[in-house]
């Protein structure tokens, strides 16, 4: 279990720069810090 949740979590955190990567905008430095915010817990 503890191997997928890794797994879960690399795949979404590479989803969000896909993204941000793909579709940049303007407030992408407010969406970093939220994204940042939320890994970190």
């Amino acid at each position: 279990m503890l191997i997928f949740s890794m797994c879960d979590e690399i795949a979404t955190n590479t989803r969000d720069y896909l993204y941000l990567w793909i579709f940049p905008e303007p407030e992408e430095s407010v969406h970093d810090a939220d994204v940042r915010e939320e890994s970190s817990e």
